[in-house]
């Protein structure tokens, strides 16, 4: 009874997150920049060099890497980088593609919309 519930309530976190981390490690990453090649954040307006206490973070989706300041989002992702908010991982991502992904979904529900149709599973829609 009790016991066996109170047992995978204390199990479901580590199962959770050992599945994200699983399906996150499944993901694409032949397109990720090496971390060899870079020396300093991906961002325009950035710029900060990596040190000890400046890690490096790949976006997910685009595979630069950038300081934590500028891969503080994340989107649902498929293993072959397409959002998908229903079947996704959640991932971390860099605010150039936050921004390009989130425009992209409120447009794609604006239109489904206006046409009267439901949006899509990218998440987008009211």
């Amino acid at each position: 009874g009790t016991t066996g519930a109170m047992a995978a309530w204390l199990r479901w976190p580590a199962s959770t997150e050992k599945e994200a981390a699983e399906a996150e490690e499944a993901m694409e990453t032949s397109h990720w920049v090496p971390d060899e090649a870079v020396s300093e954040c991906a961002h325009p307006s950035c710029g900060r060099s990596f040190s000890r206490l400046v890690r490096k973070h790949h976006c997910r989706r685009c595979g630069r890497i950038f300081c934590a300041a500028h891969t503080t989002h994340r989107l649902r992702l498929t293993s072959t980088l397409v959002v998908d908010s229903a079947a996704g991982t959640s991932v971390r991502v860099c605010d150039g593609c936050h921004s390009e992904c989130t425009a992209d979904a409120s447009a794609g529900a604006a239109s489904a919309r206006a046409a009267g149709r439901p949006a899509d599973a990218t998440g987008a829609g009211g």
